[in-house]
């Protein structure tokens, strides 16, 4: 093929509207790790702190208007999140992993009902500590 050719022939992309509602990859693809609702609601939590501390990063304005009325939407969307965290019960490393680092962020965050969740957090430890084959093992 010569170099003629290849530029004679671009490659086309289609932007018509079948193509543009062309089926997707969902982001909602379902797990089958036995955590799965914990660790989701893990991920979504973090996603709802971190954003709120991005739009003050991200607001040039002096008196931060627009991030605190996003602040306001993902603080309420973390505090729902940090419940269904503080309520799930794991069941392997994975999902307490996962529920560590949500009441790390939780604290880290200072956000006013971290308390339950890190009261969670240590009864999920204490009982994988009982159901652990060697509890005396050095970490």
């Amino acid at each position: 093929m010569s170099l003629n050719a290849a530029v004679s022939n671009p490659t086309v992309v289609d932007f018509s509207t079948s193509a543009a509602t062309a089926p997707r990859r969902s982001a909602g693809i379902e797990t089958t790790h036995p955590d799965a609702a914990l660790i989701k609601a893990c991920i979504n939590f973090a996603v709802a702190v971190r954003g709120a501390s991005g739009a003050f990063e991200a607001d040039p304005t002096a008196d931060n208007d627009f991030a605190r009325r996003m602040d306001v939407v993902l603080l309420r969307r973390a505090e729902k999140q940090q419940n269904l965290i503080a309520s799930l019960r794991p069941t392997t490393l994975d999902g307490l992993r996962a529920k560590a680092a949500a009441a790390d962020m939780a604290l880290t965050f200072d956000l006013d009902t971290s308390a339950n969740l890190l009261s969670s957090l240590c009864t999920d430890i204490a009982k994988f500590h009982r159901a652990s084959k060697n509890t005396s093992a050095i970490v």
